[in-house]
């Protein structure tokens, strides 16, 4: 069989799954499947200990797109969950100064690794979830996050997750500008330099990269589009730079939408 031949059945095999898949979101599973991660996460998720909080995050914010939140959390449990939040939040201290500030990611670390360390994303899905069970977010160290902001930017206007020697792109603009948003305190970031730095990556088909030289991408893409906009200056993006994102966009969609060029969906 040729590799034409090979590509073929396996379309063909696709879109055999798609005909047959449910018409509709099948919303009482997905409830009931998102409120059980809530209190035991499946055997094949330990390996993503180290990601609870954004486990947390994803869980909650599903239920609530569903509208299910007051419907399936008890007032009980909902301050349970608030109460482990806050946490794995980690304040000024003498001895790091800001630079740690933040929420981490999990409590079952073992005590004598240094894992008190605050990660940019993690404050972003920290704040997310408290939003989403009803916490006016008084318990959070406000002056702490924003002075770790001012940390985490870089020379380039662009964010690391961490203060030391880690990686820096778009995901963790969007996170700052979230946090700030969030906050309402803008002081922790340097807008201008955010949006240069975002600017700078969107590539020549239109879409935003990582970082400049990139491949552009559909996550980038909307972690730079959203940053842009909750700082004020996605009106500076030249019109003709809009409309090859919005090209750049609508090429994307195939039997639903793919993350680059040539990626099958």
């Amino acid at each position: 069989m040729s590799t034409t031949e090979v590509q073929d059945s396996e379309v063909v095999e696709e879109q055999g799954k798609h005909e047959s898949a449910p018409k509709k979101l099948l919303r009482e599973k997905h409830k009931k499947y998102f409120k059980q991660m809530l209190t035991l996460l499946p055997e094949p998720f330990q390996a993503h200990d180290s990601s609870r909080l954004t486990l947390l995050y994803f869980s909650l914010s599903a239920l609530d797109l569903l509208g299910a939140v007051d419907e399936l959390i008890s007032e009980k449990r909902k301050h349970e969950l608030i109460a482990w939040i806050y946490s794995l939040q980690v304040k000024h201290d003498e001895e790091h100064g800001y630079s740690r500030c933040g929420f981490y990611a999990t409590d079952s670390i073992p005590e004598k690794v240094d894992n008190n360390h605050g990660h940019i994303a993690m404050t972003y899905v920290a704040l997310c979830s408290l939003i989403i069970l009803g916490d006016d977010l008084s318990g959070v160290d406000r002056e702490s996050i924003i002075q770790s902001l001012k940390v985490l930017q870089l020379s380039s206007g662009s964010f690391q997750c961490i203060s030391y020697g880690t990686e820096s792109d778009a995901r963790f603009v969007y996170c700052a500008a979230c946090i700030s948003y969030f906050l309402k305190d803008w002081r922790g970031v340097d807008v201008k330099g955010a949006a240069d730095f975002l600017f700078s990556i969107q590539s020549y088909e239109g879409g935003f990269a990582q970082n400049i030289g990139r491949e552009s991408h559909g996550g980038s893409t909307f972690c730079s589009i959203a940053a842009l906009h909750l700082m004020g200056k996605l009106e500076e993006l030249p019109e003709d730079n809009k409309e090859n994102l919005i090209t750049w966009c609508l090429n994307r969609q195939q039997s639903g939408f793919n993350g680059r060029p040539n990626k099958p969906v």
